[in-house]
């Protein structure tokens, strides 16, 4: 089973959370994925079988997958619309520390890993139309409309948890390590563009710089380095789309101390040249 994106452009709200939606693909494929995964079963029947678990699925039943989980779908002509949300930067969806607690412990075993919500459920219809909407919204994009999807995933969120469909075990240290790292977040948040270096967090923050990285490789599993380099490369691809300021001047607006290494992370990152990234996201452009 894959998930395969249609008009799977992301889409970024002010602190760059991506979703991407699509279809889940009967395929008999063992399929891996680091996102969250909500899935409305349109139309046909099958099973979603999981490493522990598997669901009989038919018509309007909703299923929710968490990062980290194997999974295949058996089915004939099962058809499956998808979003995939991001949660590798949970400090980019929130800064409410109960709300960060849950999404650094979604990717782990203390976590739900997968659930199966029928449609026989309360909850069911008022998850569709939660899902249906993003994907409606991300069709239909307006300058609002970050704001409106961001609003249904804290809606499906409550749904899931609320109803014990999703649960969760929190560690009491988590807390306190989230503290210190949501600090840690709000310094670079802020200050991106500037120097951001570990020594340059330490001495601001007084937190040891050998700590801060082992948060982010414990709690985001990624180096502050990448975390900072996320940020400045979508502010990056902003200015791209919304000004005509040269590429060189944008890279070193962003952050970026070195115009080829600004080039080659974008690339990387965006598969394009921030040239032709702009180029082909011209028709996006905003006053």
């Amino acid at each position: 089973m894959s998930f395969e994106t249609m008009n799977s452009h992301s889409f970024y709200n002010d602190d760059f959370l991506r979703i991407e939606y699509g279809k889940l693909k009967s395929d008999n494929a063992i399929s891996h994925s680091n996102t969250i995964l909500l899935g409305c079963v349109k139309s046909g029947s099958g099973i979603i079988e999981l490493e522990n678990i598997s669901y009989q699925i038919s018509e309007n039943d909703v299923i929710f997958i968490s990062p980290n989980n194997n999974y295949i779908v058996y089915g004939n002509q099962v058809d499956i619309d998808a979003i995939s949300i991001d949660i590798s930067n949970p400090f980019s969806i929130s800064r409410d520390r109960y709300i960060l607690e849950i999404l650094t412990l979604v990717p782990t075993k203390q976590f739900t890993d997968s659930a199966l919500i029928p449609k026989a459920d309360k909850i069911n219809e008022e998850l569709r139309n939660n899902i249906n909407s993003v994907i409606q919204a991300k069709n239909s994009p307006n300058v609002y409309y970050s704001i409106f999807i961001t609003g249904q995933l804290y809606n499906i969120a409550y749904l899931l948890m609320s109803s014990k469909y999703v649960k969760m075990e929190l560690p009491v240290s988590q807390s306190r390590k989230l503290s210190t790292l949501n600090t840690v977040t709000e310094y670079i948040n802020k200050h991106f563009t500037e120097d951001v270096s570990l020594a340059v967090l330490s001495e601001k923050l007084g937190i040891s710089k050998y700590y801060i990285s082992h948060l982010f490789q414990e709690l985001l599993n990624k180096s502050y380095v990448d975390y900072t380099n996320e940020l400045r490369l979508a502010k990056a691809a902003e200015m791209l789309i919304k000004s005509d300021i040269p590429v060189s001047e944008i890279a070193y607006k962003s952050g970026f101390g070195n115009l080829s290494n600004f080039n080659r992370l974008f690339r990387l990152s965006y598969n394009s040249t921030p040239t032709d990234y702009r180029r082909n996201n011209s028709r996006n452009k905003t006053n």
